[in-house]
């Protein structure tokens, strides 16, 4: 059966290179025609990458009028420029819906009487068979020779009075030829389905003439014949009844009446025939897919679907359209109402050819391994069409969608080969899983070689991302480095980055002085190096590796202007900040981590980044080295909050203020990163989105901090009594639980001078507030120990408060004199009036005898002394008044 298919196959691709031949025969003379017409003997050019596309004609066409010479007056006109090929106009025509919908308001009578006629014969052949008038043979040979009648009758009155729209007989010999070429398909299904008269063979070679005949009979009648006779043929193996027979013969039964439509229309170009053609035997080929379960004929089928319709309705072997991708017609302003039904309806058939490979495969190995085989051979040969069709990329793209949706369903596994053996690893089809993406990566690098600019960039993208992205999607979905051995995965990975060293080295002596695609191989490199990393090392190890990654794409991008890299860089000191934070994050190094991987793991990739921000000081990569500097603050300030926990003993505001000190200095970078100007070669949508994405996550960042900074502020030891303070006075726990984190806030406030100016405020008084906890819990210290809530306030520290209150008052004061800044003044006057309070409405009913006396007369010196101070300030901040 294989062969007698292959051997259809052959004659059938035979007679559609005629059938195109003769089509492109037809348009040049249509060309030289047009020339004639313009009354000039110079050649005009004719354009060779984009054909024409046809017009749609009327049903029937409307026969060929010679075009209107042109008057004496334009013919002494200077000669003007030729005009645009028709593909590259859109003509304004009725939708394909419309235009069957008005003609069968008109003609509907026409239509019922073909479906009439076909039925007539199908069911008078069940009838015999049910009352048992005749034998199967004789039943079958009645039904054959009906079909033969109708197409006899068709044709007579074709010959005798026209088909054309304007004679009496118009449409009836369509009708008449129609139903008796799908009597003719009943006929043949009927002998082999019901009744087994002849074998599968002898049924495909019957079914061949009969659609050699059908294809014939299109090439003089009507459109009307080749619609009846589509729709009737994909019905009649439901009409007939009996087994399907072998699903082998059924899908080249189909894939005829697709081929006889097709070839009809090759030398017609009817409107709603190719449409057909394909939509209908693929619908009836679904539909028996799932009612008989199987899955190898229909899966090469509905693989062979695009091909076949790409080659007709692309007008060649080698399509010459799509001329452009739907990317492109978007970037030149165009809808997508505009690209054009025949170039959309093309791309419609590819996606539907994966959506039904997908429906007809389960999770058996031969399934699987069938569709990435069908998969693979649809990308490369629509790489290889986008030489002359540059809008085949959009059919790359959806055969690539389709693998990279198969890939997760593809995974090594461990075979039980009983007690006695070990078990055995499967992973055949993942490792041709795994060829097809290095095929598919060489076969975009290929055709990015033989392209030019922008068409040439992004191929070069593709070889970068379609195989490494398939390395990167089974990593995430499936880690097969568990089943085949961590080793045998990450030595994948480094060959696909020897691969993408080999592209980007020959990219090198192409594309010089240009490095765009240099840029993306080595980005390809570097990033499949980093996932060899992430398999093989350990947490603190793969941070390393990953810093001097970091460094040596800047360093690459400094040497060889390699600007693709600043990407790369921007997002591994993303990775290396999530790693800082959340995996593994902080309590890996409070708990697990041993000192020697505590400075693996934090201290030198804040280093590596450092070194790398300083080595763009130089350098017009302003994202970048905010990104670097942010970065490696993060880094470093969290390996400082791991090493500080681990002296001190963690307690709960140090976790926490360290904590949110981190997570505040991370927001502050990122911030600041989005506030920078990006320069002339990053401003664009890209840019815009990462400055947004970078605001988003810094605020995401400022709220966690804010969020752990007040649990520092609530689980403070001055309230619960099982919190201790670690360390000596002024230099422990409070130290970098509450003083670090309210300077850098406070620091955050006088830097980004972006902010608005009320939040710039609110962040000043929250820092001040982390400050003055620190300051007033010291005070507790020093009075009550490292456990201030055992034990009761005393009058000595109740007093030192109030001093305190005072000297920051003074401080403020000072500062609002030497500022001259009425803000800070009226702030001093703040806190001045707290401590007038205190000392009068608690330090006076607290205190007694000589302290409560003392803290008075301190009070009033202070106050007087303040004064004069405060005056200065007011008169300071004062304009000198103008000379009269």
């Amino acid at each position: 059966m294989l062969i007698i298919l292959l051997a259809v196959a052959g004659g059938v691709a035979g007679l559609v290179a005629l059938l195109l031949s003769l089509a492109n025969l037809r348009r040049r003379v249509a060309a030289l025609e047009a020339r004639l017409a313009l009354g000039g003997d110079e050649a005009l050019p004719v354009p060779e990458a984009v054909e024409p596309e046809p017009v749609a004609a009327s049903w029937p066409p409307e026969r060929d009028e010679p075009a209107p010479q042109a008057p004496p007056e334009a013919a002494a006109a200077p000669a003007m420029p030729p005009p645009l090929p028709a593909a590259a106009r859109v003509p304004s025509e009725p939708s394909l819906v419309a235009l069957v919908w008005a003609w069968l308001q008109e003609n509907w009578f026409y239509a019922v009487a073909a479906v009439s006629l076909a039925l007539a014969g199908i069911f008078a052949a069940q009838y015999a068979a049910e009352r048992g008038l005749l034998s199967s043979t004789a039943r079958v040979m009645l039904a054959a020779a009906f079909g033969a009648l109708l197409i006899g009758a068709g044709e007579v009155i074709r010959r005798r009075w026209g088909d054309a729209p304007e004679t009496a007989t118009a449409y009836l010999p369509s009708v008449f030829s129609g139903a008796g070429v799908v009597t003719l398909y009943g006929a043949v299904l009927t002998a082999q389905m019901l009744y087994g008269l002849i074998i599968p063979a002898m049924s495909l070679g019957l079914l061949v003439m009969v659609a050699v005949v059908a294809i014939v009979l299109g090439w003089f009648y009507g459109p009307l014949l080749a619609l009846v006779g589509l729709l009737g043929a994909c019905a009649a193996p439901f009409l007939a009844g009996g087994a399907p027979g072998s699903e082998w013969m059924i899908a080249g039964y189909f894939g005829l009446v697709m081929l006889s439509g097709l070839s009809i229309n090759a030398l017609k170009k009817w409107r709603a025939v190719d449409e057909l053609a394909l939509i209908a035997p693929f619908a009836a080929m679904f539909q028996i897919a799932h009612l008989s379960q199987t899955w190898a004929a229909a899966l090469a089928y509905f693989a062979l679907v695009p091909v076949i319709g790409s080659i007709f309705l692309g007008g060649a072997l080698r399509p010459c359209r799509p001329a452009q991708t739907i990317v492109a017609h978007l970037k030149a302003g165009q809808a997508l109402i505009e690209i054009g039904w025949r170039d959309f309806f093309m791309r419609l058939v590819w996606i539907g050819a994966v959506v039904g490979l997908f429906s007809v495969i389960g999770a058996e190995e031969p399934q699987l391994a069938a569709a990435l085989a069908a998969l693979t051979g649809l990308t490369l040969l629509a790489t290889f069409w986008s030489l002359r069709a540059p809008g085949a990329v959009d059919f790359a793209l959806v055969a690539v969608a389709g693998l990279y949706l198969l890939a997760p369903r593809i995974v090594p596994t461990l075979v039980d080969m009983g007690e006695e053996y070990p078990a055995q690893v499967s992973a055949t089809l993942f490792y041709l899983l795994i060829a097809a993406g290095a095929v598919i990566s060489l076969a975009c690098a290929w055709r990015s070689a033989r392209g030019v600019g922008r068409d040439a960039i992004a191929w070069a993208i593709g070889a970068a991302v379609a195989g490494p992205g398939l390395l990167v999607l089974q990593e995430v979905m499936n880690a097969p480095g568990a089943v085949i051995g961590a080793n045998t995965w990450a030595g994948i990975a480094m060959g696909f980055a020897a691969l993408a060293t080999l592209l980007a080295e020959r990219a090198w002596h192409r594309d010089a002085p240009d490095r765009e695609r240099v840029s993306l191989a080595v980005l390809a490199a570097l990033s499949l190096i980093a996932l060899a990393l992430f398999i093989w090392f350990t947490k603190a190890a793969l941070s390393v590796a990953l810093a001097v990654l970091v460094l040596s794409a800047v360093l690459m991008d400094l040497r060889w202007k390699l600007p693709r890299l600043s990407g790369f860089a921007q997002l591994g000191v993303m990775v290396l900040v999530w790693r800082t934070l959340v995996d593994p994050g902080l309590f890996w190094g409070v708990d697990h981590a041993s000192w020697f991987e505590i400075v693996l793991a934090y201290g030198s990739p804040a280093l590596a980044l450092l070194v790398a921000a300083v080595a763009l000081r130089s350098a017009d990569r302003p994202l970048t080295r905010a990104a670097l500097e942010g970065g490696g603050a993060v880094v470093l300030a969290m390996g400082a909050s791991v090493v500080l926990i681990r002296a001190f003993e963690a307690t709960e505001h140090l976790v926490f203020g360290l904590t949110g000190a981190s997570w505040w200095l991370a927001g502050w970078a990122l911030l600041r990163t989005a506030s920078l100007t990006a320069p002339k070669q990053e401003v664009g949508r890209l840019a815009r989105f990462a400055r947004l994405l970078r605001l988003t996550l810094g605020w995401l960042d400022l709220a966690v901090a804010s969020l752990a900074l007040l649990l520092a502020l609530a689980l403070n030891p001055l309230v619960w009594r099982s919190f201790e303070i670690v360390g000596p006075v002024f230099f422990n726990s409070m130290t970098f639980g509450y003083l670090l984190p309210g300077l850098i806030v406070l620091a955050m406030a006088a830097s980004l001078k972006g902010l608005k100016k009320a939040v710039r405020i609110i962040f000043a008084g929250f820092g001040s507030v982390l400050v003055l906890a620190y300051l007033f819990f010291s005070v507790a210290q020093i009075w009550r120990g490292n456990r201030p809530a055992a034990l009761p306030m005393g009058e000595g520290e109740l007093w030192s408060y109030t001093a305190l209150l005072l000297l920051i008052g003074a401080g403020l004061l000072g500062a609002a004199l030497w500022r001259r800044s009425n803000p800070l003044r009226y702030l001093a006057d703040a806190v001045l009036v707290v401590a007038i309070i205190k000392v009068f409405f608690v330090d006076a009913a607290d205190l007694g005898g000589l302290v409560r006396a003392g803290s008075f007369l301190i009070l009033g010196l202070a106050l007087a002394g303040l004064a004069w101070v405060n005056r200065r300030a007011a008169l300071a901040s004062v304009p000198p008044a103008p000379d009269s």
